[in-house]
């Protein structure tokens, strides 16, 4: 095989290697910034949108730094397919049975954790999963959208 043939095929494993890599993409955050992000039966390395199987739970795991003092957490998860649908959490209070103890101190991390239930109704399609974690003023301190499928 030829120098330029090798050549060839190695940008072609980049390229696609590049193209199936999936990137969790901040929406806005305004007083956090995310270091990590895991969620069940999906290996960012290997897909391009993560997996939510009908009648089971994902489990999200965000990890994140405060840029202020934060007093107390709200949490809103959205699918955004042509307008954003929310979906229906256990516990929308983000400072209660998530790993957080408020108040969250300055330049702090912290990890969150979220059991989404993926109910049987929900269609099967392509959606962005939003992800967001506000304040006491309502303001984002993370956002964060997922790339999914739900199955």
């Amino acid at each position: 095989m030829s120098f330029k043939s090798v050549l060839f095929v190695g940008i072609c494993c980049i390229l696609f290697n590049g193209l199936s890599a999936l990137d969790f993409e901040d929406c806005g955050s305004l007083h956090g910034e995310f270091s990590s992000l895991k969620l069940t039966d999906c290996d960012p390395s290997e897909m391009d949108e993560c997996p939510l199987k009908r009648g089971k739970n994902v489990t999200i795991d965000l990890t994140f730094t405060t840029k202020e003092e934060v007093t107390a957490v709200s949490v809103e998860v959205h699918g955004k397919i042509v307008v954003p649908i929310p979906f229906i959490l256990p516990n929308p209070d983000g400072c209660k049975d998530s790993g957080l103890t408020c108040p969250l101190a300055n330049n702090t991390q912290h990890t969150y954790t979220l059991t989404l239930p993926i109910k049987n109704i929900y269609p099967r399609i392509n959606v962005n999963i939003k992800l967001e974690l506000k304040d006491q003023k309502q303001e984002d301190v993370i956002c964060v959208l997922i790339p999914a499928r739900i199955k």
